[in-house]
């Protein structure tokens, strides 16, 4: 708050620079300046009562002798007198809060991160392009289909050659942002391609293109060309009006509660078991990390660094992502939390941690400094420049404007929205982590390792047996695989297409037979266990249902030992052999089929007892050609078939556990189990 004495009346206002007349007179030595700027809107005499000018406004002419000289700063003495004066933009009637929306501010922030984000979208589409990312995902015969949002179905899928002119589109709308030209135009057509490109195949999804189309809906409805923008140069030229250099607060404000609500929803999905307690997921990802062993093996004991890893990096990044939007609120706070977001950046770059802040991210700590802030130090470096040594201090610009109705319903639905959608998960039953419905549009970022088997069983409707159908022969990308493996509504938009083309081996025309699914996940290091049933008919469940019924419960933490079960792992591990766990309930059973002579598997039983099924074929157990059932007691292990069928059910009341330890990659693994996994299709491409 700035006061001006005189010996009549004071004024006192709080607000920002804003020049309404500037008069120079140079000399070699100094300059003669007179400004007039705008003050708040109540004067008090000097007996306290309240001098309300006309219009809500008043006018102080200050007029300063600076020494502003190019050899050195001269002496300096100001006057102040003061006049009555009408604002062209004030308003009349009672004060208003300084938290007011209405309050115009420098709009140079906005201006600034524009121009960033326009050319990083601009420099990411030409590397979409440069990696061939539109044909693999585009292609006219490649992918064999493309996974659609659950309300973009019937998006239609345009040629691949126009395809490619809609990109070259999205990066010319995002270059005419970053320089300010014809802006509302290059935002609207930013977000219309962005988002129709994004809705044509669902894998592509991410939370920094849910980003960047929300910071597009926002730019669409704000003035970020206000300043530092080719829109504002031609339209006023040098005779451009104050008014045009400011915003509505409310444009900023949006903006800085985007970002909030990145960050926050990030950690509190980060908020659960895995995470707290156990430090997963990250702790499995940074397991075999070099940089990150070498850094902890310096400070912990060799039996914990895997521990120390994991719990400290989880925790660390859900007090970050928690913490770090308040803290950039806070003037007191703001260069800390730009400190830690910098930080972040560059160990997510060494570790690959996956987390946030992308570089847009980064950016957005622009939209938190003081209005002021960048003006002030963009005409500082000016002054210097040219060679002056006078400081430069901004004063302030009054003025306030009643925010519309419209603009109040738009945010308040856009504030309402953001902050519900990321908690809609809570309404499906059972865990989000495990369903994964409602996972998307959450920021829910860093919490699910997963691995995934499928087991595809086509049923002709005439009662007769089974076929195998095999997965691997579909033409897809790496990442729709990776996807459509966690995520129920693509697995029915996969069984829809197999149901319409069931491939040639199978003699099946379609609408003749059944899909059954049996598949079974390993959610952060946990067993695999049965996620599907596999006695549903997946062509006959209605994709429009509002929970997957089909979906199978999590086993409760509660029936595992986690500490054995890692132990079991590293003694294991230390005879060169990998592991994979799996647990069942009584009753049900895990089919395979062994089909490759690479891989040495072995089963043991971990806890409960388990019953073992071997159709022999070949291999190194003497079975022949017999059927033979064992029943393993805990710590117990046979080796299996180096080829042919198997199954292991659970017996007793309780759940059961059983580790398959092996001798090849993983990949090599799951395929010689005859399932189709993400792993086993990188390894099918090697």
């Amino acid at each position: 708050m700035a006061e001006y004495g005189s010996t009549r009346r004071r004024v006192v206002h709080t607000t920002t620079e804003k020049l309404i007349s500037r008069t120079a007179k140079a000399d070699d030595d100094d300059v003669e300046t007179t400004e007039t700027v705008i003050t708040s809107s109540s004067v008090c005499g000097s007996d306290g009562a309240d001098d309300r000018f006309d219009g809500g406004r008043a006018g102080v002419t200050r007029r300063a002798l600076s020494g502003y000289s190019r050899g050195g700063l001269g002496e300096q003495r100001e006057e102040y007198s003061y006049r009555r004066y009408q604002s062209p933009y004030a308003t009349t009637g009672p004060q208003h809060s300084r938290w007011a929306l209405g309050w115009r501010v420098n709009a140079t922030n906005l201006a600034v991160f524009r121009i960033i984000f326009g050319a990083y979208m601009a420099w990411d589409v030409l590397m979409t392009v440069q990696k061939g990312d539109i044909d693999q995902n585009f292609g006219a015969s490649f992918p064999e289909l493309n996974f659609k949002y659950f309300l973009a179905r019937r998006v239609p899928k345009p040629d691949p050659a126009i395809v490619l002119y809609m990109f070259w589109g999205v990066a010319t709308s995002a270059i005419l942002i970053s320089i300010g030209l014809f802006y509302r135009l290059a935002c609207f057509l930013f977000l219309v391609l962005f988002t129709y490109l994004n809705l044509l195949e669902k894998s592509r999804h991410s939370n920094n293109y849910y980003l960047y189309t929300l910071v597009a809906i926002l730019m669409c409805v704000t003035d970020c060309n206000a300043v530092l923008s080719l829109d504002s140069y031609f339209a006023s030229g040098s005779n451009r009006k104050e008014k045009e250099k400011h915003i509505p607060k409310w444009q900023l404000k949006v903006f800085q509660f985007q970002i909030v609500i990145c960050y926050f929803f990030a950690g509190v999905a980060k908020i659960n078991y895995d995470s707290v307690v156990r430090g997963e997921p990250v702790r499995s990802r940074l397991i075999k990390d070099a940089n990150a062993h070498y850094i902890y093996s310096l400070i912990f004991p060799s039996e914990i660094v895997d521990d120390a890893i994991g719990h400290s990096f989880s925790l660390s990044c859900m007090m970050f992502n928690l913490s770090v939007g308040f803290l950039l609120l806070n003037s007191r706070t703001r260069l800390a939390g730009i400190l830690l977001t910098m930080f972040v950046f560059v160990a997510n770059r060494v570790f690959l941690i996956g987390h946030y802040p992308c570089p847009v991210m980064m950016a957005a700590n622009i939209l938190f400094l003081e209005p002021e802030a960048l003006t002030d130090f963009i005409k500082s470096l000016t002054y210097k420049w040219k060679g002056y040594q006078h400081v430069y201090v901004s004063t302030t610009y009054v003025s306030y404007a009643p925010v519309s109705k419209l603009v109040k319903l738009f945010l308040i639905l856009y504030c309402l929205l953001q902050v519900t959608v990321p908690l809609r998960h809570l309404v499906y039953p059972g865990d989000v982590s495990w369903t994964n419905e409602g996972h998307q549009f959450s920021w829910r970022r860093v919490v699910n390792e997963e691995d995934m088997l499928m087991n595809v069983v086509l049923k002709p409707k005439d009662g007769s047996s089974g076929l195998r159908y095999d997965p691997y022969q579909l033409r897809l990308t790496d990442r729709q695989v990776k996807m459509m493996l966690t995520d129920a509504e693509l697995i029915l938009q996969l069984v829809d297409h197999i149901k319409q083309r069931p491939g040639k081996d199978t003699n099946l025309k379609p609408g003749t037979f059944g899909v059954h699914i049996d598949m079974w996940r390993s959610l952060n290091g946990r067993p695999f266990q049965r996620w599907i049933d596999p006695e549903t008919d997946l062509t006959k469940v209605d994709p429009d249902a509002f929970h997957a019924t089909w979906l199978l419960p999590k086993h409760s933490d509660h029936e595992l030992d986690f500490p054995e079960l890692r132990e079991y792992v590293e003694t294991v591990a230390k005879k060169g052999f990998n592991t994979a766990f799996f647990i069942a309930n009584p009753g049900e059973f895990f089919e395979a089929y062994l089909n490759r002579e690479d891989c040495s598997v072995y089963i043991a039983t971990v806890s409960g007892k388990i019953d073992v099924l071997l159709t022999a074929t070949a291999g190194k157990v003497n079975l022949e050609l017999e059927k033979e059932t064992r029943t393993l007691e805990p710590g117990s292990k046979i080796t299996l078939p180096s080829s042919g069928p198997h199954r292991v059910s659970a017996k007793g009341k309780s759940p059961a556990i059983w580790a398959y330890t092996y001798k090849c990659s993983v990949g090599a693994f799951e395929r010689a189990l005859g399932m189709f996994s993400y792993a086993g299709w990188l390894d099918m491409k090697k």
